[in-house]
């Protein structure tokens, strides 16, 4: 099951996703171990609606290996995911990577929306996370890698000047500050 310590720092339902494993650099736990933890972090983020959850979790249950298929789809995407957005906050084109999503734009209810066909109801948690991220590429959002020592997290800047440096001022930012102050007081004993 997701600890629910796991902190959300990501500023988007794709950039939570790919945070997932902890810390990134090296690889460390992985928060999605099964299909019941992808669930449980899907109700935490509020991917799904809680009747739409109910249903995907009956299925689940009814279905493991094919619930077991869908989270070894769904933590391949992340491992992609990861790449193609750690490529975006480096600057650099993905390694490779691409994503098919078959989908229509259609003019409904007075306005126009993306249509995509059905999926099968245990990929609709991974389907909802490759649209956040599709959304998310195709924008002209500010994604960073935390500078934090054996973090590798990603992040939305929303800074007003882009200069956030850690995935979390509280966690990455006050250890390397206290790292920094550490030093700094070991150089003048010197």
């Amino acid at each position: 099951m997701v600890r629910y310590s796991l902190p959300l720092y990501g500023g988007r339902v794709c950039l939570d996703f790919v945070n997932s494993v902890d810390p990134r650099e090296p690889v460390g736990e992985d928060f999605l171990p099964d299909y019941a933890s992808l669930l449980a972090w899907s109700k935490r983020v509020r991917l799904l609606e809680p009747s739409k959850l109910s249903e995907v979790a009956a299925q689940a249950e009814a279905s493991p290996r094919k619930a077991a298929h869908a989270h070894r789809r769904a933590i391949e995407l992340r491992e992609l995911l990861y790449l193609a957005l750690c490529a975006r906050a480096d600057g650099e084109p993905p390694p490779g990577t691409t994503f098919e999503q078959h989908r229509r734009l259609i003019w409904q209810d007075g306005r126009w929306k993306w249509q995509t066909p059905p999926v099968d109801t245990l990929d609709l948690p991974a389907q909802i996370v490759l649209d956040d991220a599709i959304d998310l590429l195709t924008s002209d959002a500010r994604v960073r890698r935390c500078d934090g020592d054996r973090c590798g997290w990603l992040f939305l800047d929303t800074s007003k000047n882009h200069s956030r440096r850690w995935c979390s001022m509280a966690g990455c930012g006050n250890r390397a500050k206290s790292q920094r102050h550490y030093e700094r007081h070991r150089a003048r004993a010197s």
